[in-house]
């Protein structure tokens, strides 16, 4: 049991591993066995004995939970789960050294970290004892011969055979082991000295009520040494026996003795054969030699009855957020997550189209909705849709709004926004045309850019937080003449512009994103972000968000000042010839009115081709960044193959860290105005500047972790 405790059993598997890594390491033991016993073992038997540890630690390891999965047993449509009643169950695996606990919609499940598993709302079943271990069993112990026909009522295992003279009592039935301090509760007659009977035949009678309410059978079985058990004359469980036919001479296959002798073993038997009526389980019991010394036997059968499950469910698609957490009862720093979607289908659908005449709701628990025409929500009209709300739109339709949209989910009521399930249609987004205050949160919007894009703003206000998109490769958002917040969300692989835009609302003008995912833009010079505002205000600011690549450029912001704070900019390749220009992470520009002067601060910059492109007389600031492996430049000050490009005016850099980079500084003229303090990069740039080092950074690690060790010469 203490081996078993889960505050216990994560250190213990912590250190098995670790030893397996470590010590017991290919890396490790080979040459430690080599150099220990190589000048007088041969060496075919060394890689014996190291092939033996490593297949000895595969197995340790693989009964190690390690990967983190969320399932259930429900049927799919269209890439959902789909239940017809108002409950879910779930069930998976989690690494079972790091996990302390599994949340369900924040909400507890059952976690062993013995086998790695995890359950909500009893996926696997409620589990119904029919026969208990330490029940009473009918036993035959004269050594006769019990084996006949299966279809004859004198064979001993069949249900309707007369085990009346037997004599009974309670499991663990045996002799023998009484010298080892594990009594039995009922001692069998042996036979004679040193020619024991080979075999003891065991029978139980039980009734079940309703057999077809069971999904599975688990029995569990104690034998020492070999068994064969029979359900109403069939049989279900062969355990250390030939897999022949056997009768009462049969020997067990293998002699069992310590751990092993009190050991259960698991077997899954097949619910069908259960009646509802009087039921009979009989094993035979068979020892390995007439000079074994004991035997023992019990037995446990439980039937599996499906649960009805413990998480709600709201007509429409219901979107359950599985998380780990490194301590008890979801404490301390989640993990991993995973996220299921289900589909409720209660037969039930509401349909919504044209204008609204007055301010609407619409709840979960009258949906799911279907837009079957467009929607219009006119001035000074409200619609608010509430949490865990699914909307449903019909081939080329739209929802455009003119007065207000409050469509604001919870952490754990997500609305979502998407086409019929088995449906292979495209609606054509939310299109506003409103300077009210509008809301997009916890949020999932699927199939919705049949015309270009999920959301297009003119002269519009909108604030969006943690919202997905899926089911499209075209533009998220266009932006013309609005405000917009986007934060938390997570924005797909796209092919084209995954933001678009110009100009800001003319009053209160600003553009934010932060805490973003921005997914890989792959089409042919299509940039991640292409936005002008055409003047100095407002200053798109864009803080800690992950751009994830593409084959232009991540943030291409001409004519504005940017704010960019914070970010991960990674994998932007060219993907297009070198004649038409040069992929950046950002890029600066003019737009017929006005060149950019961006603020760029503690920035990761990573394989890219170039980190930043300062042109057309424009300016940056850059400090505190980090550029890694860029195969170009880090700063480049012109494109000298496009035309109609001028140089940039120049940058101020201080505390940046350039590493493995191909050029620092790229494309510079006569008339580039650059200062370069505080930097750790190339020694050919510090007269640029003041307090300029060449060393090695000391990152954690060069390939995925840019923090800083101690005593790298870049910090302070």
């Amino acid at each position: 049991r203490f081996l078993r405790h889960p505050q216990f059993v994560r250190r213990y598997y912590f250190h098995l591993r670790d030893l397996i890594e470590t010590t017991f390491s290919a890396e490790q033991i080979e040459p430690f066995m080599h150099d220990l016993i190589g000048d007088f073992v041969p060496a075919g038997t060394i890689d014996q004995m190291t092939g033996f540890i490593a297949a000895r630690n595969a197995h340790v390891l693989s009964l190690i939970r390690s990967k983190f999965t969320a399932e259930t047993n429900m049927p799919q449509l269209d890439g959902y789960y789909r239940s017809d009643t108002d409950r879910f169950t779930l069930f998976g695996t989690a690494d079972a050294v790091a996990t302390g606990s599994v949340l369900v919609n924040g909400l507890v499940a059952d976690f062993s970290p013995v086998d790695g598993m995890w359950d909500f709302g009893g996926a696997r079943g409620i589990s119904n004892t029919l026969i208990a271990s330490g029940s009473v069993w009918k036993y035959l112990d004269d050594g006769s011969r019990q084996d006949a026909p299966p279809d004859s009522p004198s064979w001993f295992a069949h249900p309707n055979y007369d085990d009346s003279w037997w004599r009974q009592g309670p499991a663990e039935l045996g002799y023998g082991d009484a010298y080892q301090g594990r009594p039995e509760a009922t001692v069998v007659y042996s036979g004679p000295s040193g020619n024991h009977y080979i075999t003891t035949y065991f029978r139980h009678s039980f009734n079940v009520s309703n057999a077809s309410q069971y999904i599975s059978l688990h029995l569990r079985l104690l034998r020492d040494d070999g068994a064969v058990v029979y359900l109403n004359g069939v049989e279900v469980a062969r355990s250390n026996m030939p897999g022949r036919p056997v009768n009462y001479l049969a020997a067990a296959t293998s002699n069992v003795s310590g751990s092993a002798e009190s050991a259960y073993y698991d077997f899954a038997v097949d619910p069908g054969l259960l009646s509802s009526r009087n039921n009979v389980l009989a094993v035979e019991l068979h020892q390995f030699s007439g000079t074994s010394a004991d035997i023992s036997f019990d037995l446990q059968l439980d039937g599996i009855i499906p649960s009805l499950g413990a998480g709600a469910l709201q007509p429409g698609i219901n979107r359950v957020i599985v998380e780990t957490a490194d301590g008890p009862d979801g404490m301390g720093n989640k993990l991993k997550r995973e996220h299921v979607d289900i589909l409720y289908d209660d037969g039930d659908v509401a349909a919504i189209s044209g204008t609204l005449g007055s301010d609407m709701t619409l709840d979960a628990g009258s949906g799911p909705w279907r837009v079957t025409a467009d929607v219009i929500v006119p001035v000074g009209v409200t619609l608010t849709i509430e949490p865990r709300t699914t909307v449903f739109f019909d081939e080329d339709t739209r929802l455009t709004i003119k007065g207000r949209l409050a469509a604001e989910g919870a952490q754990f009521k997500r609305i979502r926004f998407t086409r019929q399930p088995g449906s292979s249609s495209r609606w054509d987004g939310l299109h506003f045309d409103s300077a009210e205050d509008n809301r997009l949160a916890y949020l999932d919007m699927e199939y919705s850019s049949r015309d270009g894009e999920s959301i297009r703003l003119d002269d519009s206000r909108l604030l969006i937080d943690n919202v997905t998109w899926a089911g499209t490769d075209k533009t998220i958002i266009r932006i013309n003449g609005s405000s917009l917040i986007v934060r938390n969300s997570v924005f797909p692989d796209t092919t084209v512009q995954t933001v678009s835009g110009r100009r800001a609302l003319g009053s209160d003008p600003y553009i934010v994103f932060e805490n973003n995912v921005f997914g890989i833009c792959s089409g042919n010079k299509q940039d991640v972000v292409d936005f002008s505002a055409s003047g100095p205000n407002p200053n798109p600011q864009f803080i800690n968000n992950i751009f994830l690549g593409g084959g232009d450029d991540g943030l291409d912001l001409d004519g504005t000042n940017g704010y960019i704070e914070g970010n991960v900019f990674m994998n932007f390749g060219r993907n297009f010839s070198p004649e038409e220009g040069e992929s950046y992470a950002i890029s600066t520009g003019y737009d017929r009115a006005n060149s950019s002067n961006h603020v760029i601060v503690r920035n990761l910059f990573l394989n890219c081709d170039n980190a930043v492109l300062v042109k057309d007389r424009s300016w940056v600031t850059f400090e505190n960044n980090t550029v890694v492996g860029c195969t170009g430049a880090g700063i480049n000050f012109d494109e000298p193959l496009e035309t109609d490009v001028d140089p940039g005016d120049g940058a101020y850099l201080d505390g940046n860290i350039f590493f493995n980079v191909h050029t620092i500084l790229g494309e510079l003229t006569a008339s580039t105005n650059v200062t370069v303090n505080r930097s750790l990069l190339a020694s050919e740039w510090h007269h640029l500047g003041v307090g300029n080092i060449d060393a090695d950074p000391l990152f954690v690690d060069e390939d995925d972790d840019f923090a800083l060790k101690a005593g790298s010469p870049a910090i302070g």
